[in-house]
């Protein structure tokens, strides 16, 4: 995420996601896994922040780039997430697919330091 104003960020999201109930969808479609790493949906997009001290409000449109059982190829994400330090954040997340929800999803985080220089 790159700070451009006082309480708004924006950036790049990368998604993983492992989601087990994609194993019963994928019996009810007849799709098999060779093995259950394939489960695993990897996805990327644009997000924008809103912050407001340590709570921030998150949204993201993300499209998968490797996911063999997937409603769309596009997402959308609606996230809480809590700074509990400096690096270190807790969230709660929403992914939907044009309006219906997939899944709620909790996770930890950690965030890398955007290093850059300016000329002068």
């Amino acid at each position: 995420m790159k700070q451009f104003s006082f309480k708004s960020s924006a950036g790049i999201g990368f998604d993983l996601t492992y989601d087990q109930s994609d194993f019963y969808f994928a019996r009810l479609n007849k799709v098999t896994y060779l093995y259950p790493g394939e489960i695993m949906r990897f996805g990327i997009g644009p997000a924008y922040q809103l912050k407001m001290a340590r709570l921030s409000y998150n949204f993201g449109l993300g499209f998968y780039l490797r996911a063999k059982l997937a409603p769309k190829k596009t997402y959308f994400k609606l996230a809480i997430q809590y700074q509990i330090t400096p690096g270190l954040f807790a969230n709660l997340t929403l992914r939907t697919h044009f309006g219906q929800a997939d899944f709620v999803g909790i996770g930890l985080g950690y965030t890398i330091p955007w290093i850059y220089s300016k000329k002068t």
